[in-house]
């Protein structure tokens, strides 16, 4: 894992706070109140805007991508959803949209609901739940704070046990699963234009394969985080992600480490 440096200022400025105060910053544009504890883990990715605000750019290239995508019907998934960097600035750029973000960490889970009842983001829900290739239980490893400051985005990578080594003081647990097909079954999601945000850890294509009734139901474009694989299996999941998403029409290219997906037109 890479050092990303962060500028000494950000780091003397939120340690000297609670993790539960909050600070007006713009996310990737949009001004909203955030916890200190989500910024702790995007501090990297923090500078001083031209009138001296706090600005945070962070994923802004695919969440821009996905925001043109948006419209005010639209149904938004944030699989991975951490403590908020997509779902948050999505809820500010497009009012009315409706957003399931679904993060089983607990700690990334407390902070984005903090941060979407201080800004009154309505059509908003949170679900402690893991996406994958089945409905059940698994178990799932969260890894904590890293203290140093070395490496902030260390908790947003907590994932389904498997993606890697455990580190000390990780907390592993067991976790619902649930698919894509599910979800969409129990939010009767049918016929919908659907923008789906994909993020954990190395189980890309796990999800796409739970996922294959909600694509032929729905209309939804996909921005993939590509990671290692985790089925021991060289490379990344970017292979395994296309070779899903390609048999069912989608046009497919990538944005940095993101595959950005786009279904069939429909006749």
């Amino acid at each position: 894992m890479s050092q990303f440096p962060t500028e000494p200022w950000v780091l003397a400025v939120l340690s000297a706070l609670d993790e539960s105060a909050e600070l007006w910053v713009r996310l990737n544009g949009w001004r909203m109140r955030l916890p200190v504890g989500t910024l702790l883990t995007m501090s990297h990715c923090i500078s001083l805007g031209d009138a001296g605000e706090i600005a945070a750019w962070v994923e802004t290239a695919h969440f821009q991508w996905l925001q043109e995508q948006a419209q005010p019907e639209s149904i938004f998934i944030d699989v991975g959803a951490a403590t908020g960097v997509m779902t948050l600035p999505m809820a500010a750029a497009v009012p009315g949209i409706k957003i399931l973000a679904f993060e089983p960490a607990k700690r990334a889970e407390h902070f984005l609901k903090q941060a979407i009842e201080s800004n009154g983001f309505c059509g908003v829900q949170v679900l402690p739940a893991a996406i994958s290739d089945n409905d059940g239980t698994a178990e799932f490893l969260e890894r904590p704070v890293d203290s140093s400051g070395d490496w902030p985005f260390l908790p947003e990578t907590s994932a389904l046990s498997g993606a890697y080594d455990e580190i000390p003081g990780s907390e592993r647990r067991t976790v619902t699963t649930l698919t894509l097909d599910t979800v969409c079954l129990l939010h009767r999601i049918y016929d919908r234009h659907v923008l789906v945000k994909i993020d954990i850890e190395g189980f890309e294509v796990h999800a796409l394969c739970g996922a294959r009734q909600a694509i032929a139901a729905n209309r939804i474009s996909l921005a993939i985080d590509i990671h290692t694989r985790v089925d021991g299996g060289d490379g990344t999941t970017e292979g395994g992600c296309r070779e899903v998403l390609e048999a069912l029409g989608y046009s497919c290219s990538m944005l940095g480490h993101v595959l950005l997906c786009s279904p069939p037109s429909r006749g």
